[in-house]
C-alpha cells in the first residue's frame, strides 16, 4: 500500500487532464501516481448527486480517443472511466449545509460548485484530495501561510473532528507532485 491513503482518495478532474500536459506532467509523474493507485486498487470518491461523475464523463472519457495517450495513461484512463461498473467508486452524502461545507463554501466563494465538492467529499471520509488548481485550492488569494490548502485545513478542522470523532486526522490536499514524492 502506498503512503497516500489506504483505500480511497478524491482525484480532481485536472489532474487526469494534466496527463497530456508535458509542462504540468514533467517527468511523468502524473502517469506514475495514477497507475499506482490504480495498481493499489485505491477507489475514487464521488458525491452522491453524481456531479463529479458528471464532470470526469464530460472532461476525461473524450480523452480516450486520444492517440497521445501513453500505455500508462491508457491503463489508467479504462481503469476509472472505461466500464460501466463504479466498483473503484465510493459515492459520499453531501449535505449542503452541514459545518462542513458551510466553512469550504465562505472559503471558496467564488470558485466551482465540483471543486467545493472535490474538497467536500476528501475531508469529509478524512481523505487526500489531489488537485493542480492552484489558482483556486491550493494557493488562491489567501493570505495563510500556505495559502488556500491551509486555510482550508485550519478553518474546517472543527468540522472534520466532529465528524471523524476520534480518528487519526488524514485529511489534506495535495498537488499531483507532492501526491507523487509521498508514494
Amino acid at each position: 500500500m502506498n503512503n497516500l491513503t489506504s483505500d480511497w482518495v478524491a482525484i480532481d478532474t485536472n489532474v487526469f487532464e494534466h496527463v497530456l500536459d508535458n509542462r504540468v506532467n514533467h517527468d511523468n509523474h502524473i502517469d506514475k501516481l495514477l497507475r499506482r493507485l490504480a495498481e493499489d486498487e485505491i477507489s475514487l470518491l464521488v458525491d452522491c448527486n453524481g456531479t463529479i461523475e458528471g464532470q470526469y464523463a464530460r472532461r476525461i472519457r473524450p480523452k480516450f480517443t486520444k492517440a497521445s495517450l501513453t500505455d500508462n495513461a491508457l491503463y489508467v484512463f479504462r481503469l476509472y472511466f472505461g466500464g460501466t461498473h463504479h466498483s473503484l467508486r465510493k459515492q459520499v452524502a453531501v449535505d449542503p449545509n452541514d459545518d462542513l461545507m458551510t466553512v469550504i463554501k465562505r472559503i471558496l466563494r467564488t470558485t466551482e460548485r465540483v471543486d467545493r465538492l472535490m474538497v467536500y467529499v476528501a475531508f469529509k471520509e478524512n481523505r487526500i484530495l489531489i488537485t493542480n488548481d492552484k489558482k483556486d485550492i491550493v494557493v488562491g488569494h489567501s493570505k495563510k501561510k500556505n495559502g488556500r490548502r491551509g486555510e482550508l485545513k485550519q478553518k474546517t478542522k472543527k468540522a472534520r473532528k466532529k465528524i471523524r470523532g476520534r480518528a487519526k486526522d488524514k485529511s489534506d490536499i495535495l498537488t499531483s507532485d507532492d501526491a507523487f514524492q509521498k508514494l
